[in-house]
């Protein structure tokens, strides 16, 4: 909150009062996310990334199998999410809701390239 007297460029506009920690996430993660998507033209992830992303990485490269076989190996929850991903990716329905039941989340009803980049945002804000 801005000091008395004082004012931040959210404060004319009522829609954004109080947001001003979401809207720099948001945009922080923004960021992070175009220059992952810029890191799969490499041959190799970067080395910084978590499993889930180094996992993620692989499956928007197009190596499945790659990606499955780092997924099925990460004893999270964060992990589930991305191998249920993995097996609706897959059209192994079945085997994605045990996995989505396993991450304590809903297989989503949106487009697999939508849940793969919201997989991504979340893992990078983590």
């Amino acid at each position: 909150m801005p000091a008395a007297g004082t004012r931040n460029n959210y404060d004319s506009d009522p829609d954004l009062i109080g947001h001003k920690t979401t809207i720099n996430v948001n945009k922080r993660i923004e960021m992070k996310f175009d220059k992952f998507i810029q890191s799969v033209d490499a041959e190799t992830p970067p080395p910084d990334l978590s499993e889930t992303l180094v996992s993620l990485w692989w499956d928007k490269k197009g190596d499945w199998d790659r990606a499955h076989s780092i997924a099925q190996d990460i004893p999270t929850v964060q992990g589930s999410a991305v191998h249920a991903y993995l097996h609706r990716e897959e059209g192994v329905i079945w085997n994605a809701d045990y996995w989505y039941d396993r991450a304590g989340r809903v297989r989503p009803d949106v487009p697999l390239e939508e849940e793969w980049q919201q997989l991504v945002e979340e893992m990078l804000a983590n």
